[in-house]
């Protein structure tokens, strides 16, 4: 027959290496389930921009030139999220190097915003197409230093080179 053992009491250090080992199960746990509810999240987000109501425009000047492709749900989908809201904040983010385009949709039109800051230097142009007649107007306002204020970017706007011409939407294939 075998020896039963006697029972013992565990000890405040058993007691605590046995809470410690929960707590450490848990915290895995809860770190794996962010884990893959953020890997879901991101999955999801990709999904639903790609399946974004904006549509691809084929947009051809009024001389003739080439045309130029705008898929407005891809262009919407890679707008930089990290703007700030504050004022100043917000000026000196545009004032940085970098490549940025922004679309803005209201019921009569689509807006356009493509700049390019290097060294201080600011490029790119604005497009407005409005909804009901596919009719774009390019504002290309020249290179100008990023940090003008905003009187003087006016004075840049009002100078800018304006060119017009007709959008079409073009449905996408799937390859």
């Amino acid at each position: 027959m075998a020896k039963k053992k006697e029972y013992r009491p565990k000890g405040p250090i058993q007691i605590l290496a046995v809470i410690g080992l929960v707590i450490a199960i848990l915290w895995t746990a809860k770190g794996l389930f962010q884990f893959g509810s953020a890997g879901f999240k991101d999955v999801t987000n990709k999904v639903s921009k790609k399946k974004s109501n904006l549509p691809t425009l084929k947009c051809v000047p009024s001389d003739n030139s080439d045309s130029i492709i705008y898929d407005l749900a891809e262009m919407d989908a890679n707008e930089p999220k990290n703007v700030p809201e504050e004022s100043e904040a917000r000026k000196r983010f545009f004032q940085q190097d970098g490549y940025f385009e922004f679309v803005n949709v209201t019921d009569e039109e689509y807006q356009i915003n493509i700049h390019n800051v290097q060294n201080g230097m600011k490029k790119g142009y604005l497009a407005t197409i409005t909804r009901s007649s596919g009719v774009i107007e390019w504002t290309f306002p020249g290179p100008y230093r990023a940090d003008l204020s905003f009187a003087e970017v006016i004075t840049v706007m009002q100078n800018a080179k304006i060119y017009s011409g007709i959008c079409t939407k073009i449905e996408k294939k799937n390859l």
